[in-house]
């Protein structure tokens, strides 16, 4: 739903924010984000987006703007910050398909993105163990200690112990 109220057209010109839904907007790697509200102004003097909020369903929790930004006119190309709430980390195992565990975590936190020629980066941001929930991470770690040790040894008997609890961690800080 929405309404696109212009002021004219040559330049396009706007006197109020507009308020824009989309119910599904696909990023790079096949990320969606749902449910998006957007509040826009287009710059009457320079043609410019500026972006006064934006918010959206993603990963199983919701990432707002930390701040409004602006998209410069005919450019494709903007930094934002996004601020998550509850991302539920097994969304993010997708972008590191080598990790063959699993874990069991909500994460908050923020994340600087750069779109350039439409493709999507996230930049060095954080998300951080929700403190309300512990997170569970579970792997495989059979062999990853006892793999050259003498079968049936001392050490090896030890070592299989502390690798049966690497494979089933109660996280409290991440």
């Amino acid at each position: 739903w929405g309404t696109l109220n212009l002021a004219g057209l040559s330049p396009v010109r706007m006197d109020t924010p507009m308020q824009l839904h989309l119910d599904k907007v696909t990023a790079a790697k096949g990320l969606e984000f749902t449910d998006v509200d957007l509040t826009f102004l287009i710059v009457e003097d320079s043609g410019d987006i500026r972006i006064q909020s934006l918010s959206a369903d993603v990963m199983g929790g919701k990432a707002t703007i930390a701040r409004p930004f602006t998209i410069q006119n005919g450019g494709r190309d903007f930094s934002a910050e996004l601020v998550a709430t509850g991302i539920q980390s097994r969304y993010l195992l997708d972008f590191f398909p080598q990790f063959e565990g699993t874990i069991e975590a909500t994460l908050d936190g923020q994340v600087p993105i750069l779109v350039e020629d439409g493709r999507l980066s996230f930049l060095q941001g954080h998300l951080a163990l929700n403190e309300e929930r512990r997170a569970v991470l579970r792997y495989d770690a059979q062999g990853l200690l006892t793999r050259t040790m003498k079968e049936g040894s001392a050490s090896q008997k030890a070592y299989s112990w502390a690798e049966k609890a690497l494979g089933n961690l109660r996280v409290e800080s991440l």
